[in-house]
């Protein structure tokens, strides 16, 4: 007879022979478990055999070794990781912490999860990070493939130490606490939605450092506001003072961990607990700290956050090695009076910056066995190396080639100080706004202003980190302005005064520092000529050397408005971008119309408090990568916007008014003329084709007879008209 767990598994009962019998299909989490065995002897000769079939063993049976055996009277087992299994483990991941994605190893998996307070267990399906709280499903081999797990059974208890950079989750809001000014009042708000994984390293008004505030309680600090978080009677708000000396009484918090690795913070001084709430600020409760403290992940859930270990935000988007030193500084008075105490912070940060991308490019070098740093360290120091990546077995160094395999690498960025390198503003962001903005100059405050320049004075603009004044963009953005004759700039004394309006709230993740280029070579002595090597000729016409564009071709900029380029659609296509970019959401339909509910993402209402307006229904929309479409309108007098991953269909619904609308989301371009188009070509073969097989390669082509907008895809080219 064999137990797992306490469960019978294989009901072999009775004295006889050798006689093989197993167990039907049990699926085993990564670990330890109990194994107990009862065999019946009789007259000698006694046979036990213990084997073991899965999905690390291809489905075989192996002999289980004495090395995965432990006697309980021994002590529990202390192996981690896939204990037995010496192949890949597969999992059902559901639901848990969250996920990582991107070129990850097993290390960056698990140094992810020791930051966070809730995470027990993570698995590497991929190249993703898949994270778990202690209340894990039970791993099954079928569901998935691919995937190594780790189940770290002997999780430590996550500790607060001074000087650590913390930010704070609420994972029933999915939303960290944010201190940050907001109708020009400085206060404890609530981010934007957020997975704990997904905190940008310029996210400033989410992160904390925690000081010691003595009897085993800290003061949580916001370096860029200068502020503690206190709690009052009843409500919870920022110190007044600017500097880095713990105030006492209403900010000192006592962090108390329930069973499953969540954090409370509680004020002895109030008898209450930090809480987050539905109204976009911070608020209290009343809780009892043992309550708390014995509580399951069920209960208390909007006092419960998880604590994540953020290290502190680095310049732009672009990784690079820094240090802080915090100094304290003394003023003795004599024996009559107290010490006077102060703070000093210096932050030591590197001139080289390293951006993540995804380029062609071939091995130039590759080393076995160095860790992480030491790979980046030498690539860093190797005036040869512009390009690395690093493995768990090896280290690679890269050069860009058109011929190479598309790779994620590591660019080295050299001299990105704030005043050298320019920024990239790319992403979900318009075509006008996108671009390489290069340092302007900056103010007596340290804060660095980044002008696009251009042909024009209308596609020139100017960008800087949103200043807590402004009142237009939130907390960790960058704001986009145009120039204006009001605008008063004096560089040489640090004056930047800028009075154009505003064109765009950018996200952090959208700003990376640019990559620098190699400069045009020296040509010497002038050009030779020649015959040229091909001579094109359109051969349904008498001029001699010309040549044609089809009317469903990308436009090259080069070609100019000539003939047969539509001059209407040639002055949409952006100066500089090479007829690739991101156009504006365009309208769908208007009206009682709007997109199935089943394809909703999520539904925003005017409140009180917040106003919702297109504006601002357009920008949710744009930070959800899965939104493609949002509505935005009047239903029943309130303003409401709807957002949705796709529309198969248009549903008519009493009661609402408003405009629904597409959201581009990736690179496109615009066709010569796409009237003609539609007329010479594409019209034709959707009405003479008899059988539509799609294939690999097909050209498709979607034509919105609304907005007069023409999409295409060739392989991976995608074109669109206006």
């Amino acid at each position: 007879m064999l137990y797992l767990d306490g469960k019978l598994v294989v009901d072999n009962d009775g004295c006889h022979g050798p006689l093989e019998k197993s167990s039907i299909e049990k699926f085993l989490s990564p670990g330890a478990h109990k194994l107990k065995v009862e065999m019946c002897e009789r007259g000698g000769g006694e046979t036990l055999k213990l084997q073991y079939s899965g999905p690390d063993t291809g489905n075989s049976k192996v002999k289980i070794p004495k090395s995965a055996l432990k006697h309980a009277k021994a002590g529990k087992h202390v192996l981690e990781g896939d204990s037995y299994a010496k192949g890949p483990l597969v999992a059902n991941e559901g639901p848990g912490v969250g996920d990582l994605l991107g070129g990850q190893s097993m290390d960056a998996c698990n140094q992810m999860c020791d930051r966070i307070s809730t995470c027990y267990s993570y698995a590497l399906c991929g190249d993703n990070c898949h994270f778990k709280n202690r209340f894990v499903e039970p791993w099954d081999p079928r569901s998935t493939k691919d995937c190594r797990s780790v189940y770290k059974a002997r999780k430590e208890a996550f500790m607060l130490n001074p000087g650590d950079v913390v930010a704070l989750h609420n994972q029933h809001f999915n939303r960290f606490v944010s201190l940050k000014k907001k109708d020009g009042k400085l206060g404890l708000y609530v981010s934007p939605q957020w997975p704990v994984v997904d905190l940008k390293d310029t996210a400033e008004a989410e992160r904390f450092v925690v000081m010691d505030a003595g009897n085993g309680e800290v003061a949580l600090y916001n370096k860029h506001y200068k502020r503690f978080i206190t709690m009052g009677s009843g409500v919870v708000s920022v110190s007044s003072e600017t500097n880095d000396v713990p105030p006492g009484g209403v900010a000192n918090l006592l962090p108390v961990a329930d069973l499953d690795g969540y954090v409370g913070f509680y004020s002895h001084q109030t008898g209450m607990f930090l809480q987050m709430s539905d109204q976009q600020v911070m608020k209290v409760k009343k809780v009892a700290p043992d309550q708390f403290a014995t509580s399951n992940r069920h209960h208390y859930t909007w006092v419960k956050f998880q604590v994540l270990k953020a290290p502190p935000p680095s310049f732009g988007s672009g990784l690079t090695s820094a240090m802080q030193v915090r100094c304290s500084i003394y003023g003795d008075f004599g024996e009559e009076l107290a010490p006077v105490r102060t703070g000093l912070t210096i932050d030591i940060k590197d001139n080289v910056c390293w951006e993540k991308k995804k380029v062609k490019a071939a091995v130039t070098r590759e080393d076995k066995g160095l860790p992480e740093e030491k790979c980046l360290s030498k690539c860093r120091m190797d005036k040869t190396c512009s390009h690395f990546w690093w493995t768990a077995d090896s280290c690679k160094q890269y050069a860009l080639r058109s011929s190479g395999a598309d790779v994620t690498v590591w660019v080295k960025v050299p001299d990105c100080g704030q005043a050298a390198a320019c920024m990239e503003v790319g992403g979900s962001q318009d075509y006008r706004t996108s671009g390489l903005y290069c340092p302007l100059g900056q103010d007596s405050h340290g804060r660095v202003f980044y002008q696009k320049k251009a042909p024009t004075l209308e596609d020139s603009f100017y960008m800087a980190k949103y200043p807590s004044d402004h009142g237009k963009c939130s907390t960790s953005e960058w704001v986009v302005q145009s120039p204006s004759s009001s605008d008063y700039l004096k560089p040489d004394v640090g004056y930047y005064e800028l009075r154009g309006p505003v064109q765009s709230c950018v996200p952090s993740a959208d700003v990376q520092v640019a990559a620098r280029g190699c400069a045009k070579p020296q040509a010497f002595g002038p050009p030779e000529e020649g015959l040229p090597a091909f001579v094109i000729d359109d051969p349904s016409t008498e001029a001699p050397e010309d040549f044609w564009l089809h009317p469903c071709d990308c436009a090259p900029e080069a070609w100019g408005a000539d003939l047969p380029m539509n001059p209407k659609t040639f002055e949409t296509i952006p100066s500089g971008s090479s007829n690739q970019y991101i156009p504006a959401p365009y309208l769908i339909v208007e009206g009682q119309f709007a997109c199935p509910t089943r394809q909703l993402r999520g539904l925003h209402r005017e409140t009180e408090t917040e106003v919702m307006e297109k504006a601002d229904c357009e920008a949710i929309c744009r930070m959800d990568e899965h939104c493609h479409l949002f509505w935005h309108g009047q239903q029943h007098g309130a303003s409401v916007c709807r957002i949705f991953s796709g529309c198969d269909s248009l549903v008519r619904e009493l009661g609402i008014e408003g405009a629904l609308m597409a959201m581009p989301k990736r690179k496109l371009c615009q066709v010569v003329d796409a009237v003609t188009c539609w007329q010479t070509t594409l019209r034709r073969d959707y009405l003479t084709r008899e059988h539509q097989v799609l294939k690999p390669g097909d050209t498709v082509g979607l034509y919105n007879e609304h907005s007069k907008q023409f999409v295409s895809r060739s392989g991976g080219e995608k074109k669109q008209v206006a």
